[in-house]
């Protein structure tokens, strides 16, 4: 529970070290998620009402990061009516064509012989993933397995060789959910490789699918490979603006009502000016970009947004950066109360996390706790793995009006927040070690 979100709160951290920039939106695009979360004096937001994870809010205090189902390896779905990117996660054609060059010789011949089926796509392969270990299999689940043991299949070729009257009726959501199989399928990676602007991989595999996609979707080539590469850069933008609006007015950042739905999108469109109305919707702070893909995809999300962008050296590699440069934090409260009867205040008393004091004035009790919250605060960061923690302080109290004319404010409570923030010990360790050598 305790790790809940810490890859990309670490990912975050490591945009801050490599930019140094203490205040800016992190967006760390991979293989099958974005995440985007805001970095404000150096440090990630928490979300003091609990982490949403898969949409669902959990009682978990982790950093405030927004999980979106669209990465390089997102899985495109093309028809006649519609184009679906994410949020499955396939491997890339051109890198399976790679590393399997059976890939590339069956995609030829699916586009020669205008292979088409309008409910599946044609241009997908599975092959066989990790090893069956007392897997409890049907007869087709095993079937599938034993075909798929050499080498990749193309979807309609396993149907067949299944017996199966319709290759809709290939039914492995099974096996895949449990690695047993492994889908190859066109993705916005394969979509790069096509533009040109990555060709790490088989270039010949993702322009051969990505034109199998386009005559499955009736357009030209171009045409669908314009709207793919739209479609993410949309859909990057728009997740960017709802972060924002979130940061603004939590409530409504996930709407998804026609009317918000539109000026997002079309804030985020070439076309945001197109008459009688212009709307734009700006980043004020930096856009911290991190992840392999990013370098293709962020610069023009950014010149939608009017935002600055910063893709750091090594951004690739940010959250191991992150996780071996973080901090360790531990934060407690400490919550001062006055005690009241009818003939006034009778005490105040001073709750800590582990006992409940009580003193006969405020400037004693608020003494004691600004006394033990470092104390408490500094032990607990050390039991942590933090070295030499330094302890941060945030006061504040809340008075009520009295309802006597001359009877002033009287007070309510006061909270104390200590945090204290320290390297991990290891690193110290190895500093040591370095200037020692």
């Amino acid at each position: 529970v305790e790790t809940a979100l810490s890859g990309p709160a670490a990912s975050v951290v490591g945009g801050h070290r490599l930019t140094r920039l203490d205040n800016a939106l992190v967006v760390d695009m991979g293989g099958t998620t974005t995440d985007v979360a805001l970095l404000l004096e150096g440090r990630p937001k928490l979300a003091e009402r609990g982490a949403t994870i898969g949409g669902w809010r959990t009682a978990v205090r982790a950093a405030d990061i927004a999980t979106h189902g669209i990465g390089g390896d997102s899985r495109i779905v093309a028809d006649p009516l519609d184009l679906n990117i994410g949020p499955e996660r396939v491997t890339p054609l051109a890198v399976a064509a790679a590393q399997h060059p059976s890939v590339r010789e069956r995609l030829r011949t699916l586009e020669a012989d205008r292979a088409t089926h309008r409910l599946l796509p044609v241009w997908e392969f599975l092959v066989a993933g990790r090893p069956p270990e007392n897997e409890s299999l049907s007869d087709l689940e095993r079937s599938a397995l034993q075909q798929l043991a050499d080498a990749p299949v193309n979807v309609m070729d396993l149907a067949d060789r299944l017996g199966l009257k319709n290759a809709r009726l290939l039914d492995v959501r099974g096996l895949e959910a449990r690695g047993l199989i492994t889908r190859f399928g066109l993705t916005p990676t394969d979509i790069l490789h096509v533009r040109g602007a990555y060709t790490e991989f088989d270039v010949e595999a993702a322009e051969l699918a990505s034109r199998i996609a386009a005559r499955e979707s009736r357009v030209a080539p171009e045409v669908f490979v314009a709207r793919v590469y739209e479609r993410v850069v949309r859909r990057l933008s728009t997740i960017l603006l709802r972060k924002a609006v979130a940061e603004i007015e939590p409530g409504v950042a996930d709407d998804e009502g026609p009317l918000g739905t539109f000026l997002l999108d079309r804030s985020a469109s070439p076309e945001h000016d197109e008459d009688p109305l212009d709307i734009r919707l700006d980043l004020t702070v930096p856009l911290v970009a991190i992840g392999a893909p990013v370098g293709a995809w962020m610069p023009e999300v950014a010149k939608r947004l009017r935002a600055e962008l910063v893709i750091p050296p090594h951004a690739e590699v940010a959250n191991a950066v992150g996780a071996v440069s973080g901090s360790v934090i531990e934060e407690i409260e400490i919550l001062l109360r006055p005690q009241y009867a009818r003939r006034g205040i009778t005490g105040f008393t001073v709750h800590t996390p582990d006992q409940c004091e009580r003193f006969a004035s405020v400037d004693a009790a608020r003494a004691h706790a600004l006394r033990v919250g470092p104390e408490i605060a500094r032990e607990r960061a050390r039991r942590a793995g933090a070295d030499r923690p330094t302890v941060h302080t945030v006061e504040q109290s809340w008075d009520a009006e009295s309802d006597e004319p001359d009877g002033g404010a009287y007070l309510m409570e006061t909270r104390f927040l200590f945090a204290a923030v320290g390297r991990p010990e290891f690193q110290a360790t190895a500093g040591k070690t370095a200037r020692s050598v």
